[in-house]
């Protein structure tokens, strides 16, 4: 009997711990953007072809290659606590009749939408529906940008689509004036709620896409089909997520403890808006400076053949770690005017790495060989200059830059500041097209100093919106309460067995 109640009392502190940390399950330092992914944009070739649109997602129905979204291209734009924790295989094709959009998505809070949605902004319904909502946009061939709308808040129609409980797909179009409302009766399509989230096929009409256009530009725009679907043409595109739960459980560690103290068990709450942006808008900010804006569409839909074929060639970005200017480069240098200035260091010895170099607006590309060395080479003359500098971007990160009361990961740029490009009497040894700097003493110290090229947020306020009191995270104070728990559990069968004991002897 004795053992039993020992037993007993350990399984019940047991299960009190495995209940309290079960609210400690997501951790947010995991689900933290990166920004690293192989160019600024992501990039889909866009299938001819015509899906069936009726909710089952197949890979023989002309469908793209599916691109997977989740919390690495997938920004949270919301709460400081917000996180992306759903992931989605997203495809698309394209016929004369429209563009079609797919997306698997795997959502562990799936809700489904019962009505429209009550967020507005100055009364306008902009995500269309009250639960899980993917949202999709378009500027055709940047047709929309090009016209002048280039600013943060500038944006185009929004598609958005959910399903209800009956697993019916609604579609609600926003930001297009007079024309923004529901508009499932004119879109093709299905959706379905799955086992581990829900799924849509879905076709928006080119027509439809046109007048929205007009709408957003006063009838300035407007989508010739042929243009638009051409092999090699651009449209870029906004992929967003407005990812919803219910107060009260898991996932309120997502909410915020500010938000969390307002707000009721059983009520709906936005656990994170996730937008695909560029690692770099168009204007050179960061991507943390505006998500849902058509300068901030992040996925470059190129239309291609029935196979995905099209006439592209992907964006080049660094890709070399550890990158090191040759010391014969110093502050306040000259070049010689002409052709075929250089650039060189070393890197890590990554055969096939990127070092991306400018010098007073031309650029050029030095490539790691496999002992580390590269060598950026200006094919065509630089511009003179009296005052510029070599800016060679790699793909190592730094910290500690703030925007905005944000802590922003930042790819390092190194700078050579003070060059000049033009006449020079003396010519530094061994150095194709180099002289000596301008009077001061050379110095051979390698350059490591970064320039500022925002990409990844690490935000000051990460846990902040998740703690409590001492400042310590909800899950570390759970568990340290369950801690206590076990430990008071087994302090109390040392009691009893003692006292026991006491009273046999």
């Amino acid at each position: 009997m004795k053992k039993i109640r020992i037993v007993s009392i350990i399984m019940l502190a047991l299960f009190m711990f495995s209940s309290f940390s079960s609210f400690a399950e997501y951790d947010l330092n995991a689900y933290l953007f990166t920004g690293l992914r192989d160019n600024n944009t992501v990039d889909v070739f866009v299938n001819n072809g015509t899906p069936t649109a009726d909710g089952n997602i197949t890979d023989t129905e002309g469908w793209s290659v599916p691109t997977t979204y989740d919390y690495n291209n997938w920004v949270p734009f919301w709460d400081s606590s917000s996180r992306c924790i759903s992931t989605a295989d997203i495809r698309f094709a394209w016929d004369t009749t429209g563009i079609y959009v797919s997306a698997d998505i795997t959502d562990p809070s799936m809700l489904p939408s019962t009505g429209e949605d009550a967020l507005s902004d100055e009364g306008v319904n902009e995500y269309g529906w009250n639960g899980d909502t993917f949202i999709f946009a378009i500027d055709p061939l940047n047709g929309l940008f090009n016209h002048g709308l280039t600013l943060q808040g500038n944006r185009s129609a929004w598609y958005c689509i959910s399903v209800n409980q009956a697993g019916k797909l609604l579609c609600y179009a926003s930001n297009a004036e007079s024309l923004s409302g529901d508009i499932t009766a004119t879109v093709k399509g299905a959706a379905k709620i799955t086992e581990k989230g829900w799924a849509f096929e879905c076709m928006i009409p080119w027509n439809r896409i046109n007048d929205d256009a007009k709408a957003v530009t006063a009838g300035s725009v407007s989508v010739d089909v042929a243009s638009v679907t051409e092999l090699g043409a651009i449209s870029n595109a906004g992929i967003m997520y407005m990812d919803r739960a219910i107060v009260g459980g898991e996932f309120d560690v997502f909410m915020g403890s500010a938000a969390l103290a307002n707000s009721n068990p059983g009520e709906t709450f936005t656990l994170s808006r996730n937008i695909c942006v560029p690692i770099e808008h168009t204007d050179g900010m960061p991507w943390g400076t505006g998500g849902e804006s058509i300068r901030s569409y992040g996925t470059k839909l190129i239309m291609a053949d029935a196979e995905g074929n099209a006439p592209y060639e992907r964006d080049i970005v660094p890709t070399a770690t550890n990158v090191i200017i040759s010391p014969d480069f110093t502050d306040n240098m000259t070049f010689e005017s002409g052709e075929g200035i250089k650039v060189y260091g070393t890197a890590d010895p990554v055969e096939g790495a990127v070092v991306m170099c400018e010098l007073n607006g031309a650029k050029a590309n030095g490539i790691v060989d496999a002992n580390g060395n590269w060598e950026a080479v200006f094919e065509d003359k630089v511009e003179d200059s009296t005052y510029t500098s070599i800016k060679v971007k790699t793909a190592d990160l730094t910290t500690e830059t703030w925007i905005e009361g944000k802590l922003y990961m930042t790819k390092t740029t190194l700078e050579i500041k003070g060059v000049k490009i033009g006449d020079a009497s003396q010519s530094n040894s061994g150095v194709s097209n180099l002289i000596t700097n301008n009077g001061d003493e050379e110095t051979k110290t390698p350059i490591t100093s970064p320039l500022k090229t925002e990409i990844t947020e690490y935000n000051k306020d990460l846990v902040k919106d998740a703690q409590k009191g001492n400042g310590l995270p909800i899950g570390l104070i759970i568990g340290i309460a369950a801690a206590v728990v076990v430990v008071a559990a087994v302090v109390v069968v040392i009691v009893v067995i003692k006292k026991k004991k006491a009273k046999a002897e």
